[in-house]
Formats: C-alpha cells, sequence, structure tokens
C-alpha cells in the first residue's frame, strides 16, 4: 500500500562543513535527507523519481567546472523533472530573495547558518511568481470533476508522490482513468487536500498530468529568466526539458497500445523497462559515461524505447534465461552511450547534415561505446559485442567506412536494429498517419536482418489472426 510519505528534502552544496553538520545531525534519523556536492550528482537524484524528494535546497554558488552544471542550470532541470517539488535557495547571513528567483521557480531564501531541523520546518505552501494567467485556456474552460476524452500527445504525466509536501500547484491537474480517459481534479492555485492525495496514492496512482502547452509555457518562462542570473557554460536544451514526460518510452508505448499491441506485452515491455532504468541509475553512481547517458533526455528517452521493444522480439525468441534477458536490456539500454552531448544530428542518425568531424563521431560510435561498456565491471562480452554491431545490416557494407563488415553479428545487435528502424517509422508514422506500416517495413527493413529475428518480429507487432 502506498504511503502518504515523502519527507526527505534535497541538499545541494559544496560547502564540506555545513554538509557535515547536516549528516550528523540526529534528526537524520527521522528523515535521511538526499545529499548532493555537485550539480550533476543532484541531477541524477532528481532524475530518478523513485527517489521521494519533499524540497531541494540549493547553494546558488555551486561550482560549475569542466561538464558540471552550475546552480541555474540544475534549477531548471529540476523544474522540468519535478514540476511540484518546492525549490528553495541556500544562501548566506543577509541574502535576500529576488524576483527573478521568485519567477525562476524557486520558492525563497534560506541562509546559513541553519541547522536541519530548521530546513525540515520551511514546508509551508507557496504559489511561485508564475503567472497563473499564462496557463492554456483548455485548462482554465476544462470543467472540474467531469471526465473527458483528449488525444494523449496532449497530457505530460508528473510524479504524484510529488504533491505530499503541500504543493500549491501553478496548474490544472488532471487524473487518467484506465480507460484513457482525463479528470481535472485541481484548478491553478488550489492545493491538494492530504486526504485525497493520499486515496490516489492507495489506489496505485504514480503519475497526475498537466497540459503539455502549460508545461512548455512555463519551462520556456523559467528558461528566460534563469538566463538573466546566471551566465552559463553549457545550455540546457528547451526541447530536451519540453520532449521530457516524465515517464521515459511514453510515447513508444502509447503507439504500440494504438496499434492493439495486447496489455500483457505492454506490461512486459514497461516493467522489463523500469527495472533496467534501476540498474542505470545504480551504475550512474560510480560511472560518468551512464549519468552522461540519464542526464541526455533525448538519448536516454531513445535507449529506454529500444530496451521496450527489444524486450518483446528476445520474449518473442524464446530468450528466458535470466542472464541472458539482462544481456538483451543492458546492451538496448546503453547502445548509444557514446552519444550524449553530441549534437541531435548524429542522435537522429541525419547524415545529410553532418560535418565531417561529426559524421567522423557518428561512425565510430559504436566502436567507443563497446569500449565504454567494457570499463564497467561485470559487463558480459555479448553486452560489448551487441553494442559495437548495433548498427551493422545484412547485405550491406560495415557501418564504419574504414571498417570490415563482421562476419557473423550478433542476435542482440540484430534486435537492436530492428528495434531501431521500427522506431525511425513509428516516428515518421506520426508524421503520416496513413502510412502502412508493415509495408514499409517489408519493402525497406526485413530484408537487413535475419529470417529468425523477423520472425520474432512479427510475431509481436504483427501476430497472425487466429
Amino acid at each position: 500500500m502506498e504511503e502518504l510519505k515523502a519527507t526527505s528534502p534535497l541538499i545541494i552544496d559544496a560547502d564540506e562543513e555545513f554538509v557535515g553538520l547536516i549528516e550528523v545531525d540526529p534528526q537524520i534519523k527521522l528523515a535521511k535527507p538526499f545529499i548532493a556536492k555537485t550539480g550533476k550528482k543532484a541531477q541524477l537524484i532528481i532524475a530518478n523519481e523513485i527517489n521521494p524528494i519533499a524540497a531541494i535546497f540549493i547553494n546558488l554558488d555551486l561550482p560549475a567546472t569542466g561538464n558540471e552544471p552550475d546552480a541555474a542550470q540544475v534549477i531548471k532541470f529540476a523544474r522540468s523533472r519535478r514540476l511540484e517539488v518546492p525549490i528553495y535557495a541556500l544562501g548566506v547571513k543577509g541574502a535576500q530573495m529576488t524576483d527573478e528567483l521568485l519567477k525562476m521557480g524557486v520558492r525563497g531564501m534560506v541562509n546559513k547558518p541553519i541547522n536541519y531541523s530548521e530546513l525540515l520546518k520551511v514546508s509551508s505552501p507557496h504559489v511561485s511568481q508564475f503567472e497563473l494567467g499564462k496557463v492554456s485556456e483548455k485548462s482554465r474552460l476544462d470543467p472540474l470533476d467531469k471526465e473527458f476524452s483528449a488525444p494523449e500527445p496532449e497530457f505530460v504525466p508528473i510524479v504524484a508522490k510529488d504533491f505530499v509536501s503541500g504543493t500549491v500547484t501553478n496548474f490544472a491537474i488532471y487524473a487518467r482513468t484506465n480507460s484513457g480517459r482525463y479528470i481535472k481534479i485541481l484548478h491553478p492555485g488550489d492545493e491538494f487536500d492530504p486526504i485525497r492525495l493520499q486515496n490516489y496514492l492507495k489506489k496505485g496512482v504514480k503519475y497526475f498530468h498537466i497540459r503539455k502547452e502549460d508545461q512548455e509555457q512555463y519551462l520556456m518562462f523559467s528558461e528566460r529568466i534563469s538566463s538573466k542570473i546566471v551566465s552559463a557554460k553549457k545550455k540546457f536544451s528547451i526541447k530536451a526539458q519540453v520532449s521530457q514526460t516524465m515517464n521515459y518510452g511514453q510515447e513508444t508505448v502509447s503507439y504500440l497500445t494504438s496499434q492493439g499491441l495486447n496489455d500483457s506485452r505492454v506490461f512486459h515491455a514497461i516493467n522489463f523497462s523500469k527495472n533496467m532504468q534501476a540498474v542505470a541509475s545504480k551504475l550512474a553512481e560510480e560511472n560518468e559515461a551512464v549519468a552522461d547517458l540519464i542526464l541526455d533526455v533525448d538519448c536516454y528517452e531513445h535507449g529506454v524505447s529500444i530496451c521496450m521493444l527489444t524486450s518483446l522480439i528476445a520474449h518473442a525468441s524464446g530468450i528466458e534465461s535470466k542472464s541472458a534477458v539482462q544481456m538483451v536490456g543492458m546492451a538496448s539500454l546503453f547502445h548509444d552511450i557514446a552519444l550524449p552531448g553530441s549534437p541531435k544530428d548524429l542522435e537522429y542518425h541525419d547524415v545529410d547534415k553532418m560535418t565531417e568531424d561529426e559524421k567522423r563521431l557518428y561512425y565510430s560510435h559504436p566502436r567507443l561505446g563497446a569500449e565504454m561498456m567494457q570499463k564497467i565491471q561485470g559487463t558480459h562480452i555479448t553486452v560489448v559485442q551487441a553494442i559495437a554491431q548495433h548498427h551493422e545490416r545484412k547485405g550491406q557494407k560495415a557501418f564504419a567506412p574504414d571498417q570490415e563488415r563482421p562476419k557473423a553479428v550478433s542476435g542482440i545487435a540484430e534486435m537492436i536494429g530492428l528495434a531501431d528502424e521500427y522506431l525511425r517509422l513509428i516516428q515518421r508514422a506520426r508524421a503520416h498517419p496513413g502510412m502502412n506500416m508493415k509495408s514499409v517495413l517489408e519493402s525497406e527493413v526485413f530484408q537487413l536482418f535475419s529470417l529468425d529475428q523477423v520472425e520474432a518480429f512479427n510475431k509481436v507487432f504483427f501476430p497472425k489472426k487466429k
């Protein structure tokens, strides 16, 4: 049974003395905090939606060296991933709250020295200065507590547990029914009644929803404000923020569901990807390459979607042993581990738009990814091989122009490749709703892969009617 509990704050501060005092405070026995001394560590904690974060306290002077994000970038990241978790600035004595910080989504200023007990008391609801009038007309006009139908892409899921801290919402909040319809349950500026929220959590509700246009408006608003506060050394892609749905692979699941994939297979794919994401979150604590993959929203979203698709192909292929299934998951999720931070043309495989340097990186990313995975202790050689071969195609030259095509391509590499081609066609089908997916697969894709992989694929996605 889901408990109404999210009392652990996230403290983001490189101040060793301050963090040291927090770590020995007796109150941590009641609510152990998440502590991050770097921006990247903070982003990983925020990205893992399993973490029940009650509030975020961040030092605005957070050091940002090398690949480390600064305070403004971390705040923007938190706003895109955990919209309803309150954020407070940690300052020195005398530091004042500003209108710019309020508009960015920061609720208040907490000055040091301060003990952990006092931090826990900073929890009163407060509406940020994002203008409620900026919410979409649909959000304002949708009737309260009345069920209605709407296309799923119009909504973005947000973590239900994030409301337990007594948040006053900037948005109209919706619940999604089992039949895929929506019910507006809160107006912008309302606060969740704790008993009502607890009832939702007890029923197993993990996500509420907001309209995507409201999320986009809010994120662009925060982006403009934050640029005035800190001169960022790296730009955090607003496109990546907007595309983040909090529930990785959601668009792929939506497409498969709309095509009639049966529920048991959808649940299998979702559960499999969730298990692999838990593995990734653990590895990210020690491995920078995995951390970079998780923090690249587009690249990680792609990896999770491929992971879902390959899990179904592998199951239809008769792969059942725990170790073999784990290899499929690892290779699928991490197949593009060498691409985070690269220009988007590389991630989208758009060779025509690449410079010569970008092409060299693109053609080398399977080899580089395999080398990265080989450095992670315990990675099976089969996983390394599959990542190295995931762009090889039957009857074609080697993917990398300066290399020879391997004599044999592993089955897992072919599963990843077939899933990758299918995912690209799913994206094309969204732009051309009348596209006959099976015909396009038969004319453009199936001949590039082994017959047994194609048969397993068809068994899942185009089963013969009884």
